[in-house]
């Protein structure tokens, strides 16, 4: 990452973790210790082998942290006896690094952006936890009681089909999307949004490195505005 780039994903940080300086810095430090495959990251997801001394583009993930990726079955034996044995989905993301490109399209996934290759099911579960983690967040910043954390389970239906009807007016879904997917996303949401949800809860789901819950941000973002406004 050059200097310009640096300070533009110091800025983006700043906004999207107000006050977590330890959750910036990790995460730039990650950006800027990412290696770019010579393939371009169009083509593996701006990662290259995580064999040492190996320049091949990472093509194959290791199957337990799903992280570390590989070029070859020889460069992921290497390394696994080598490093990646110690370290394997203990520092999930940071340690192989964050792709910038990767980073800004999280964090400007809005209308049409946020849901695009998923299926319904998908699109259903990452709204949700886009609520859900909204909540969390809401909690920690501000000390205001939402969602999970205030009791009441007909205000938090309630806060839910609000920010629900935000997104439709603001054209968050598919083209496609139809009745029935609403009321599908409705059954599931009323089965999930009493529990709560956090970033740690996120990552141990999806990997760090996947940058799930800076898109589940964005969505909220994107809804709502800063984590401040409701």
């Amino acid at each position: 990452m050059n200097a310009t780039e640096t300070e533009h994903a110091s800025k983006l940080l700043a906004e999207i973790f107000p006050g977590d300086v330890e959750e910036q810095s990790k995460i730039l430090d990650g950006m800027k210790n990412m290696s770019l495959a010579s393939g371009g990251p169009e083509a593996v997801g701006g990662y290259k082998c995580a064999n040492k001394g190996c320049t091949n583009a990472g093509l194959k993930q290791c199957a337990k942290c799903h992280q570390a990726r590989y070029c070859s079955q020889d460069c992921q034996k290497q390394d696994w006896k080598a490093l990646h044995k110690a370290k394997c989905g203990k520092d999930r993301g940071v340690a192989f690094g964050v792709d910038p490109q990767s980073f800004l399209n999280a964090h400007t996934s809005g209308n049409g952006q946020w849901h695009a290759g998923l299926n319904r099911k998908r699109i259903i579960e990452r709204f949700v936890m886009s609520f859900q983690l909204r909540v969390e967040d809401t909690y920690v910043f501000t000390g205001e009681l939402m969602g999970a954390y205030n009791q009441n389970k007909k205000a938090t239906v309630k806060e839910f089909t609000d920010y629900f009807k935000a997104a439709k007016k603001k054209g968050m879904f598919p083209n496609d999307w139809s009745q029935s997917d609403d009321e599908a996303l409705m059954a599931y949401a009323k089965e999930q949004i009493h529990f709560a949800v956090d970033k740690d809860d996120v990552t141990e789901k999806f990997g760090y490195g996947a940058m799930e819950h800076i898109v589940l941000r964005s969505i909220a973002d994107n809804i709502l505005g800063p984590v401040s406004q409701w």
